[in-house]
């Protein structure tokens, strides 16, 4: 014979308690009160790339991905999914504790704060730390103009302070 216990919070009898709780009490106290109310997301109006701090991210869902990547880990929470659609995350996640896994879909109001990034300040202020002096015959200038721009836009794609800011002739 099977000893039933009980809860104290419900009464309802069980076999097993969890933290003192039955499952649904349980599951009912790993409560979700530390997502934010919505999301934030600072967006450069210039070249589009998201930031987070001084971080710059290409792709909106690697952002998010990241954020809620280290915000679950502290409440001992797995990611399982985001979804970005027009101005709401979906995100899906499961929380562990005391043996007790409870999955967790929440979708939260996505906004954006638009900024000038410091990339795009600079290239629009025509700030500069070098200046390229060439002197080249007129029958090969142009190709030697457009040589120039495809390096440094190899560059850029490594690092964004990598920028033509001005071409004179």
């Amino acid at each position: 014979m099977m000893l039933l216990k009980f809860c104290p919070k419900c009464g309802k009898k069980t076999a097993e308690l969890y933290d003192g709780l039955c499952l649904d009490c349980f599951l009912e106290k790993m409560k979700v009160d530390w997502l934010p109310a919505s999301i934030v997301v600072d967006k450069c109006k210039h070249c589009n790339y998201f930031y987070v701090g001084k971080k710059r991210y290409r792709n909106l869902t690697t952002l998010l991905h990241k954020k809620f990547k280290n915000l679950l880990k502290k409440k001992n929470a797995q990611l399982l999914e985001i979804y970005v659609k027009e101005n709401t995350v979906k995100i899906s996640f499961t929380l562990s504790k005391s043996g007790v896994e409870k999955r967790v879909t929440k979708s939260l109001p996505l906004k954006f704060h638009y900024i000038t990034c410091p990339y795009c300040t600079m290239m629009r202020s025509g700030y500069h730390n070098a200046v390229l002096q060439v002197q080249l015959p007129p029958s090969i200038k142009d190709d030697v103009i457009k040589l120039i721009q495809q390096k440094v836009g190899e560059f850029n794609r490594r690092d964004p302070m990598a920028f033509i800011a001005e071409i004179k002739d």
